[in-house]
């Protein structure tokens, strides 16, 4: 129930921006639109006054519509109702399912509720012409054409255009931040989740095929597992298909540290070949000789000092002034909280750091959990 409850009502912001504010957005846009334009034509008075001359490029033509524009349905508008319920519906299903990128969510509820409208447009009593009747009234019409069109029709034709010019936009901006995987060489996976953002990639040899760095903001059980399950989907790689993980193990915050491991230990289970690699996250920001520092928290830091790239003296808590005393008299760097430093451009740098771990292991904690 717990998790139930943890799932379905939890407010999860990044949904929130990218799919419930974009329909809403569309939501009201169509409507108002629409209401206002319908309301408009409707009256006789005004609708006297309105541009009806066909040469216009885009004129008023009211007329009632029972069918669905651009099909061959018009002889059975029952049917033709039913398809576009259905259709508008699976388009809602794309935008909270499947479709990611909030632009294309827009467009795409754009299409699903004009659909929606003319679906309800259909069914309301109108009088027109001084005769009152139901059907989709329709009053837009283009100097080229002679279908006539509303403001629904519009958005459905409209915004599937947009939609579909969209998609391709953000799936060549997506294609272009990794490299493909080359399935028979070893597929590295690498996880940082131990300080303030989650920090994944996939490798392969000497350079990242793909790389995310996520801010956390206290979320990073929610979110850790999902973007690692989506960036694998990206580059079309199977959790088993996995050869080695490389894994910071801490110290910083204590459900960073802990999330990591635990994942590295799932996925140890369902692939035994599977080889984890660990290091203290201390070492991705060290140079030869400086001291790599991370927030402890109630003004202490958990500190390494390197010399000649060498750990001189085990990982400890330590306040700042004693750590500018230390850098002070050896003249030598501090490196503090991953500030300024590329942890993926590290990694590589401090690669042969890591070593090689079996289980069971625990988290590098420093100090105990709270």
């Amino acid at each position: 129930m717990n998790y139930f409850i943890k799932k379905y009502f939890t407010f999860d912001k990044k949904f929130f921006l990218n799919k419930i504010i974009p329909c809403l957005c569309a939501f009201f846009l169509v409507i108002s639109v629409s209401l206002i334009i319908s309301v408009i034509v409707q009256n006789d008075a005004i609708y006297a006054t309105l541009d009806k001359n066909s040469d216009s490029f885009i004129h008023i033509k009211r007329e009632i519509n029972q069918g669905v524009a651009f099909s061959m349905l018009d002889s059975s508008p029952i049917f033709a109702s039913v398809i576009q319920f259905i259709s508008s519906l699976i388009f809602l299903f794309l935008i909270f399912f499947v479709i990611k990128n909030p632009v294309c969510c827009f467009f795409l509820a754009a299409v699903s509720f004009g659909g929606f409208f003319n679906f309800f447009d259909r069914f309301a009593l109108k009088t027109i012409d001084g005769i009152k009747t139901t059907g989709v009234l329709d009053y837009l019409q283009f100097s080229f054409w002679q279908p006539v069109f509303n403001i629904p029709d519009m958005c459905v034709v409209g915004g599937s255009i947009c939609f579909i010019i969209s998609f391709i936009i953000v799936f060549i901006i997506d294609a272009s931040s990794y490299t493909q995987i080359d399935k028979k060489k070893e597929i590295n996976l690498f996880i940082d989740t131990c300080f303030e953002n989650l920090n994944i990639g996939v490798f392969q040899e000497d350079f990242f095929n793909i790389k995310i760095c996520v801010p956390t903001h206290n979320n990073l059980t929610d979110i850790s597992i999902d973007y690692i399950k989506n960036m694998l989907e990206k580059i079309s790689v199977n959790i088993k298909q996995i050869n080695n993980i490389y894994l910071t193990i801490g110290p910083g915050s204590f459900t960073g540290c802990r999330i990591g491991c635990i994942f590295a230990k799932v996925l140890k289970t369902i692939n035994p070949d599977l080889k984890i690699y660990t290091v203290d996250s201390l070492r991705l920001q060290k140079n030869n000789n400086s001291l790599s520092i991370i927030d402890a928290k109630g003004k202490k830091f958990y500190t390494a000092l390197y010399i000649n790239n060498e750990l001189k003296q085990p990982i400890g808590i330590k306040t700042m002034d004693e750590i500018s005393s230390i850098a002070k008299e050896l003249n030598i760097p501090i490196y503090k909280n991953y500030e300024n430093v590329d942890i993926f451009a590290n990694f590589f740098l401090n690669k042969s750091d890591f070593s090689l771990t079996n289980l069971p292991f625990d988290p590098l904690y420093i100090k105990n959990p709270i």
